[in-house]
């Protein structure tokens, strides 16, 4: 788990004695704070590799203080450019006799403009693929989760820091997990962060998004990387750190820096706030993947437990190399859209064998399933609900 520092400011004081200010092909003038900071949020955007910033309302001793303020404005606000920054330096030339400071800066990234134009287009057709016009917030952080999760892998040689190293090459430490997670989730339309701290003694950096239903919001964190192990099978998908708490990410994870932003609730507790607290279920294969070969079918089980005899929608499917398909009474059907399994009251069970899986009759690859009861019984795959996650492989 590692991630690039950015480097220190470098600051230099010239004194000049003449009147004359020089500006190059780009300049911004910034009357407050204000002005400044989104002076430096376009430049950036724009990717514009030196820039000058007039300043008229600050003075020398301040230009420090002002340059870190508006770097983590920038941080909080567009985490995604503020983190393919590698490094930066600021001279700036005052004069005795009049007001103002000229500010120069210039700055250096991790990818080109190039790079990033591939970037955009990748994103693009990926959420073309994944979002659906059915999703719920919920629905569209659990697929672009997912996606990174099965399609990238960690770099072992600690080298490639980028979206565009994960779109690319397919490989990518923490901080290019938390770039494409951050630029998905934004092009998505849901607001994101990404958090810094430490894992195993070691720098990390993950994601933090805010979740809403029609009654509240909360944030949350979710680490694609941790849920994506070094000794993973191509196409599985775990969900250990999908939508976490302050409390639950801490327990292996140290928080340093989330632009003030606090996780204070479980996903549970925050379900149970917006509506009645649904079942607790879980789902999963009694064999492990290393195992199938030995064995002509294994069980997929299900374990659900409620208070309630609430109605409401069952749905089971699974991902597949070839597809995702739903379970009906019919049988599986594949669709790009939920299918309702069965509609009825909320019931219990204690590992009931939902059926059996043969590896020996099925493509290669990981297929990953997924059991979900709502409350509200219309057919559709609602928010507030109940979800477990388990997957399996063929060899």
């Amino acid at each position: 788990m590692f991630f690039k520092k950015k480097a220190k400011l470098l600051l230099a004081l010239w004194i000049l004695l003449n009147t004359t200010y020089a500006y190059g092909t780009t300049s911004f003038t910034a009357r407050n704070k204000d002005e400044f900071n989104q002076a430096m949020i376009y430049a950036l955007n724009q990717r514009i590799e030196s820039f000058k910033i007039y300043v008229t309302f600050a003075y020398v001793s301040q230009i420090t203080d002002l340059l870190n303020e508006a770097l983590l404005f920038v941080k909080c606000k567009d985490p995604y450019t503020f983190f393919n920054l590698s490094g930066y330096t600021a001279n700036f030339k005052y004069y005795p006799n009049q007001p103002g400071i000229l500010l120069t800066l210039t700055f250096e990234y991790l990818t080109t403009k190039e790079q990033e134009a591939y970037v955009e287009e990748k994103t693009d057709l990926i959420l073309s693929n994944i979002i659906k016009d059915w999703m719920t917030p919920y629905d569209k952080i659990a697929a672009i989760h997912d996606w990174v999760v099965k399609n990238i892998s960690y770099d072992e040689t600690l080298t490639m820091y980028t979206a565009y190293d994960a779109l690319s090459k397919g490989k990518a430490v923490c901080q290019g997990y938390s770039l494409l997670i951050q630029k998905l989730l934004q092009k998505a339309g849901l607001e994101s962060i990404i958090a810094e701290g430490y894992s195993r003694d070691l720098p990390h950096s993950w994601n933090m998004v805010k979740l809403c239903t029609n009654e509240a919001c909360q944030w949350f964190h979710l680490d694609a990387t941790w849920d994506d192990p070094v000794e993973d099978y191509p196409g599985r998908i775990l969900r250990m750190y999908f939508l976490l708490s302050d409390h639950q990410i801490e327990k292996d994870h140290e928080i340093d820096d989330t632009c003030g932003i606090k996780a204070t609730e479980t996903l549970e507790e925050f379900i149970c706030e917006t509506s009645s607290c649904l079942p607790e279920i879980s789902i999963k294969s009694s064999l492990q993947a290393d195992f199938f070969i030995s064995y002509t079918e294994f069980p997929i089980a299900l374990t659900m437990q409620t208070s309630s005899n609430t109605p409401g929608d069952y749905f089971l499917w699974c991902d597949t190399p070839v597809g995702t398909f739903w379970f009906t009474l019919n049988g599986w059907v594949k669709s790009d859209s939920p299918i309702a399994a069965y509609t009825g009251e909320a019931l219990n069970f204690d590992n009931l064998v939902l059926f059996y899986l043969n590896p020996q009759t099925l493509p290669k690859g990981a297929y990953n399933f997924f059991f979900a009861f709502d409350e509200i019984p219309n057919g559709r795959l609602d928010f507030p609900r109940s979800e477990a996650c388990q997957s399996v492989g063929t060899p």
